[in-house]
């Protein structure tokens, strides 16, 4: 594989709740670094008014071995000497299972 996805995973039960019974804010840890190989599927820009902004889709191909979910996020993506290709955070949206490996499907909104 010729990429590697820094994968992080929020470490807050999903259903934990502070002493207002509202849910805990996510606490980020890192998880693992995934050896993929990824590329771009879409760039949008969005307006609204005044405002702009841009969404990236990156998908990813991983080894079934992989520990990745959905509600995962990436804080990176390299490539094998080290350099960001995407910085993140890039949010976790897919994980499909395939008989060669994993699909994931990543979208990171600037």
């Amino acid at each position: 594989m010729t990429h590697r996805i820094n994968v992080e995973r929020n470490a807050n039960a999903e259903d934990a709740l502070d002493a207002f019974g509202s849910p805990l804010a996510p606490s980020w840890q890192p998880w693992n670094a995934a050896p993929a190989l990824c590329w771009s599927r879409k760039i949008e820009d969005i307006t609204d008014g005044d405002k702009l902004g841009v969404v990236q889709v990156v998908d990813a191909l991983i080894t079934t071995a992989e520990d990745i979910k959905e509600g995962d996020r990436a804080s990176s993506i390299e490539d094998r000497l080290g350099t960001t290709l995407w910085s993140g955070p890039l949010s976790v949206l897919s994980v499909e299972e395939r008989r060669n490996g994993k699909m994931v499907t990543l979208r990171k909104a600037d």
